[in-house]
């Protein structure tokens, strides 16, 4: 079944009648087409939409540009959803839990090894905590974080990340440990209610040199997805590594940086929203360059604003590949509460095409 629509400088809707397994696919869609219902802006060509339930449904589009465009819905039922929507879906949720819980591993591992460098540091998002000055000079520290974190768009939710991990200086600039991270996150993915655990170990190192910092990690991990069907486990492997390094400019504290960020995700053959979908192997890799300003101190707080560019490269492991040049802009103000320093956290960028994600944290480190 095809629905020829039309859609003008600004929104439109069409109405289906669909049965559960029912697989819409969408067709003609120009850059500046946008939908909710595909959960999609600006690659919505070949997008698909999978019924979970027999009943009516809307798909709703908007159009930024003045030139109309056509779009075409193919409908049809299929054990196995056409590449790019049902089977590509959880390569989709991979991305975004996996950016979530490699971001809040990365921000650990940040604030813990500036923390053992320089006597205190502040995780960039999340809650931070670290035994280092509890011991003096002992060569031994431990951390704990909290981070959190929403999404909008082809995957539309929320996700957690808890982690844990302890190091030993094994020199004057260099220090080695182990952390264990749990992250959960729950959403709907185009249609689909999604929730994914995520236990992932592993080592991770910093180390100082020329008045530069160089960290890192790579762990292992068993995320169990549940998508419309049986819950099922894949492996996956994620690693970072990420060089920074702070100058003074006309006064202001600059810290420029640059990070790559990896990880593969191995899928067995699944049931997405009732459907078959075969096994796969997922892999994206971001790199990120960019710096953040320190401004003036007012009021007792210290604001600062950060600017990134993001390259995101992914492989649905499908035959798809794509590739993204995307901003991340963020700002918020640290200031001194106790015997501990206080940060609020605003940023907002992309994690993969279609999805949005959106951090507004609060944060303390505490010396103790």
């Amino acid at each position: 079944m095809n629905v020829a629509g039309f859609v003008s400088n600004g929104a439109g809707s069409t109405t289906l009648s669909l049965v559960a397994g029912d697989t819409v696919t969408l067709s003609g869609a120009t850059p500046s087409i946008s939908s909710t219902t595909f959960g999609c802006s600006d690659t919505c060509e070949g997008q698909s939409f999978t019924a979970t339930s027999d009943g009516l449904q809307t798909f709703n589009f908007s159009n930024s540009s003045p030139t109309p465009a056509t779009l075409t819905l193919t409908c049809g039922r299929s054990s196995a959803p056409p590449a790019g929507g049902g089977t590509a879906a959880t390569s989709d949720v991979s991305v975004a839990v996996g950016a979530a819980q490699g971001a809040g591993i990365a921000d650990a591992v940040g604030a813990a090894i500036q923390t053992r460098f320089s006597g205190g540091g502040i995780a960039t998002r999340g809650i931070f905590l670290s035994t280092r000055g509890h011991g003096g000079d002992s060569p031994l520290a431990a951390f704990i974080s909290l981070d959190a974190r929403a999404f909008e768009g082809r995957f539309s939710g929320s996700a957690a990340t808890l982690t844990l991990g302890a190091d030993m200086a094994i020199g004057p600039n260099a220090v080695a440990g182990l952390l264990a991270s749990v992250a959960a996150a729950n959403g709907t993915l185009t249609g689909v209610g999604t929730n994914v655990t995520s236990v992932a170990a592993g080592p991770y190192f910093g180390a100082q040199f020329g008045g530069l910092t160089l960290e890192g990690y790579l762990t292992y991990g068993r995320p169990r997805i549940s998508a419309g069907g049986p819950a099922y486990s894949t492996d996956r492997t994620m690693g970072a590594l990420r060089l920074s390094g702070t100058t003074q400019l006309a006064g202001l504290d600059v810290s420029p940086f640059a990070s790559l960020t990896a990880f593969q995700e191995r899928h067995p053959a699944h049931v997405f929203g009732g459907a078959a979908a075969p096994a796969k192997t997922v892999r994206g890799l971001t790199t990120s360059l960019g710096g953040r300003v320190e401004l003036a101190e007012t009021g007792g707080m210290r604001p600062y604003v950060s600017l990134a560019a993001e390259y995101i490269a992914f492989d649905d492991g499908l035959g798809t590949r794509t590739n993204r040049l995307m901003p991340r802009l963020g700002a918020g103000f640290s200031a001194q509460a106790g015997n501990g320093a206080l940060r609020l956290d605003l940023d907002s960028g992309s994690v993969g095409a279609g999805t949005r994600d959106l951090g507004a944290r609060v944060s303390y480190s505490l010396r103790f």
